[in-house]
């Protein structure tokens, strides 16, 4: 039992002596399983001498329309925990298995130590480590921060955020490695999302990096490094490392400066690094002639293009995939400036970059595409780009290399 009386106080637990011997919370009977704590003040626990350990199997409930908690140097060990509203603070603590601390009390009732928050105003988590399916959920909330923390070894997504409208999430200096999948953000509505300085890599059977637009939302993606992923073809509109979607909505945008996309593979009918999927365009002119035997102009289709994606200054680099190795466009407009597409592979259509059937367009400027290596499926298909959309395909100032079979190495 906590007795606390004012605003802010602080539970401080001395963490000597405590990994191999962990804190225990005592369940409540309740509605909720497990610890159910109501709070409407702020509360901080905080741990002292070392990180303070604790192992709550059944879990811990936070209720209340205006908690404010916080954990700081703390060592969770298979404790599941569920926020409702309020808002949340996590500052160098670490989300484990029991099987970290080599305890007795370990038991087969020890269930994974996911956290859930709903209809949350704030959340922070800064300095800290999920691994071991200590995975995070968040489902609805204003302002999502993650920063200098890490993701590894998680069954299915580390972290999926379904955020409010009108929402700011920042991922900065962050590492996804070894999971299932990596970052997941949907139903994205009039929000602001930056992934920056951040790495994601070995993730095995879902994307590492998965983004949904849905309208009047923006995106940056920086400095991010990608590599070494390998994806099968469990779902096939998302069969890709990385996944972007921007609906019929429109006005959405997505700028990715400065980042790498190297060794991932999607091992069947997918594509190694990324996929671009928009709905399709609205059609502003078919592009019909009425006097077909007039040749002083040319003819075709034109769309009003209200998703953009450019890309700037990024490397894709090996990656092996079906329809495509590095980039796959499927409807809207992508611009690529000062990029490099080098010894990317394809078992059909291009190796590089194909922009699919639909009303797709891509620009590109001062980009290198070279081959230097031999196609480890097939030299049938050399292509660096291929496509099959009847929107514009713009190519200026940029360098197609192939080194032709008898120079291969």
């Amino acid at each position: 039992m906590l007795y606390l009386v004012a605003w802010g106080d602080s539970v401080h637990l001395d963490g000597t002596n405590t990994k191999h011997n962990p804190y225990a919370c005592t369940p409540m009977t309740s509605l909720y399983p497990g610890t159910r704590l109501n709070l409407n003040i702020s509360l901080s626990f905080i741990g002292r001498n070392g990180p303070a350990h604790l192992f709550c199997p059944g879990g811990i409930f936070f209720v209340g329309k205006y908690t404010e908690v916080t954990f700081e140097d703390l060592t969770f060990y298979s404790t599941a925990m569920s926020f409702y509203y309020g808002s949340a603070t996590i500052l160098r603590s670490v989300f484990t298995n029991t099987s970290e601390a080599e305890i007795k009390r370990a038991s087969a009732g020890a269930k994974e130590g996911i956290l859930k928050f709903h209809s949350m105003a704030n959340l922070t988590i800064l300095g800290s480590f999920f691994k071991g399916n200590a995975k995070i959920w968040f489902n609805r909330g204003n302002f999502i921060s993650l920063m200098d923390s890490h993701f590894h070894d998680n069954d299915g997504m580390a972290a999926t955020i379904f955020p409010s409208n009108q929402a700011t999430i920042a991922v900065n200096n962050c590492t996804f490695i070894n999971n299932w999948g990596g970052l997941q953000v949907s139903q994205i509505k009039r929000t602001s999302i930056s992934v920056t300085n951040s790495l994601f890599s070995q993730n095995s059977r879902r994307c590492s990096l998965t983004l949904e637009l849905d309208s009047s939302s923006a995106a940056l993606i920086e400095n991010i490094t990608v590599e070494n992923n390998t994806i099968p073809n469990t779902n096939q509109r998302k069969a890709s490392v990385v996944y972007i979607s921007l609906s019929a909505g429109g006005n959405n945008e997505v700028q990715i400066h400065n980042s790498y996309f190297k060794h991932n593979t999607n091992v069947k009918n997918g594509v190694g690094a990324i996929i671009i999927d928009n709905d399709p365009d609205l059609m502003t002119s078919t592009g019909c002639k009425t006097d077909v035997y007039n040749t002083s102009f040319d003819a075709f289709p034109a769309y009003s293009y209200t998703n953009r994606f450019i890309f700037r200054n990024s490397v894709f680099e090996q990656n092996n995939g079906q329809s495509a190795g590095a980039v796959l466009v499927l409807n809207g407009l992508a611009i690529f400036q000062n990029c490099s597409f080098v010894d990317n592979f394809a078992v059909f259509r291009a190796g590089h970059m194909t922009i699919g059937a639909g009303s797709g367009a891509a620009e590109i400027y001062n980009c290198t595409f070279r081959q230097a290596k031999r196609f480890p499926y097939s030299d049938k298909y050399p292509s660096f780009l291929y496509s099959s959309s009847s929107g514009p395909l713009v190519v200026k100032d940029t360098f197609m290399d192939f080194i032709p079979l008898s120079n291969r190495f």
